[in-house]
């Protein structure tokens, strides 16, 4: 009796922590492919941070074909301390180009800019 009891808590805590385990294995996947991008030695000497993306063309399709599975943690983040640097650039552009027309963000300059409208926006939203 004491042996099934053991064998079952262990089998739920697998369970639950794969749970966790997606979630932070998917932010594993956005983080090192926004480094990637960001480290891309072919836009080093650019200031402009759509030539970092293009040079890592497949790294920023992998964050955004994720979809809105990947919204949750690039909001997160751009709340955070990266929101004024080149990955938050880089994550601003790809929560515009996965919510599309979806995106309540018509202009912005940084990834800050991008999520103080969005937050923004969605407050507005809220409110009506």
């Amino acid at each position: 009796m004491k042996l099934s009891r053991i064998v079952w808590g262990l089998a739920g805590m697998l369970l639950l922590g794969g749970c966790g385990g997606e979630s932070a294995q998917l932010e594993e996947n956005i983080e090192a492919n926004v480094e990637r991008i960001a480290s891309a030695p072919s836009a080093q000497s650019s200031s402009n941070p759509g030539d970092y993306i293009k040079a890592e063309r497949q790294s920023y399709e992998a964050i955004v074909s994720l979809g809105d599975k990947a919204l949750p943690h690039l909001l997160q983040e751009l709340r955070g301390e990266k929101g004024g640097s080149l990955q938050g650039w880089i994550m601003a552009k790809a929560g515009e180009d996965i919510l599309q027309e979806r995106s309540p963000v018509k202009a912005w300059a940084s990834g800050t800019d991008w999520i103080e409208q969005y937050d923004a926006a969605r407050k507005r939203q809220t409110e009506q």
